[in-house]
C-alpha cells in the first residue's frame, strides 16, 4: 500500500441520478461516495494526456490514490480543500500503477473543473450540481 507520500486528503464525488425535472429529464448530482481519501497532489501544468483518439487533453495535476479507492474517468470528481490545490477536478486519466503482485496506487491526472459551467439547485436543504442543464446551453 501507498502510505508515507500521502500528505493530502480528498473526496471522490459519484455522479448520480437525483431525480427528473418537470419535463421527465434525468436530473443528475455529485454526491460524495468517498470521503477523506488519503492522497497526493502534484502540479504538473501542461503535461499532455491522451483523451479520445485524436485529442489531447492538458493535465492540471495528478493525484496519487491508495489501491483501495474505486476511481474511473467516467461518473466521478475529485473535490479538495488542500491549500494550493482547492478545488474541483475532472479525471481526464487513471492509471493503475502495479505492485509485484496487484495494484500498488493510482495516478490520476485532473483537470479543474470550471464551477460557471454548471447550474447548482437546492433540494429539500441539500446543494448538488445538475449536469443536465449547462448554463452555456449544452447538453450532458
Amino acid at each position: 500500500m501507498l502510505t508515507g507520500p500521502l500528505i493530502h486528503t480528498c473526496t471522490i464525488q459519484l455522479r448520480d441520478k437525483i431525480g427528473e425535472d418537470s419535463n421527465h429529464a434525468p436530473v443528475y448530482a455529485w454526491i460524495d461516495e468517498q470521503e477523506d481519501v488519503a492522497c497526493r497532489f502534484t502540479q504538473v501544468k501542461g503535461k499532455a494526456t491522451t483523451g479520445l483518439p485524436g485529442e489531447e487533453i492538458l493535465a492540471d495535476l495528478v493525484v496519487l490514490l491508495p489501491e483501495t479507492v474505486t476511481v474511473t474517468e467516467q461518473e466521478r470528481q475529485i473535490v479538495t480543500s488542500e491549500s494550493g490545490y482547492a478545488g474541483t477536478y475532472s479525471i481526464t486519466k487513471v492509471r493503475p500503477i502495479s505492485g509485484r503482485s496487484s495494484i500498488h496506487h493510482y495516478e490520476c491526472d485532473l483537470q479543474k473543473t470550471d464551477a460557471a459551467d454548471v447550474a447548482t439547485i437546492v433540494d429539500g436543504g441539500a446543494a448538488g450540481t445538475v449536469f443536465h442543464a449547462f448554463l452555456d446551453g449544452g447538453n450532458a
